[in-house]
């Protein structure tokens, strides 16, 4: 059902909003985020994709991809033509379930962080969610994942670079986290999901 398997550099394109939506990407190493262009021209990013997490899902149903996926840094993803999944699909059940699952989490996802109210909600929600996450698909909990640059954080959760960064060094000097250049690491679970509640 693989394709192809592509290396990608930090910054490469693995597809365009508007491109006909042919195929969908399995993340197997690395990092990938979703992202559109608004009306004044500023990025905003929609969903971020880790290892053993699927970009693309959405396009199953329509002809184009809506958003365009770009890796955040050196990641290996499988590209899955749309044909071959569904030719598969009508004979796998559980391949059924499986990808019904996976849309669940991915709009679940999404729709949990959309009710926080402050930057710190946000953010700590923002955290635990993502670590959550990469513990439920076999990673450790506080992994490399957060080499997410704080302007694609700030970009996801519609607030400003500085914001996110104020944020940030306010858990660590309350020790819920440590920060070395992107990398965060959570050490206090429980107090940012107090905060995120």
């Amino acid at each position: 059902m693989i394709e192809e398997e592509l290396y990608l550099e930090k910054g490469s394109v693995v597809c365009n909003s508007s491109q006909p939506a042919r195929d969908l990407y399995a993340v197997r190493s690395g990092a990938l985020k979703e992202c559109t262009i608004d009306r004044a021209g500023k990025e905003r990013v929609i969903e971020f994709y880790f290892p053993g997490e699927t970009v693309g899902l959405y396009a199953l149903s329509q002809h184009t991809y809506r958003y365009c996926a770009i890796s955040i840094e050196k990641s290996t993803v499988c590209r899955i033509p749309f044909d071959s999944l569904l030719e598969r699909i009508k004979h796998m059940p559980r391949l059924q379930q499986n990808l019904l699952n996976m849309m669940s989490r991915q709009l679940f996802n999404r729709t949990l962080l959309n009710h926080f109210q402050s930057a710190e909600q946000q953010l700590a929600a923002f955290l635990i969610t993502v670590s959550q996450r990469c513990a439920q698909l076999g990673q450790s909990s506080v992994p490399h994942w957060l080499g997410i640059s704080r302007h694609d954080i700030a970009g996801y959760l519609q607030l400003t670079t500085e914001t996110v960064c104020r944020v940030l060094t306010r858990f660590r000097q309350r020790g819920l986290i440590t920060t070395d250049k992107k990398q965060i690491v959570i050490h206090k679970t429980a107090e940012l999901a107090e905060l995120a509640s």
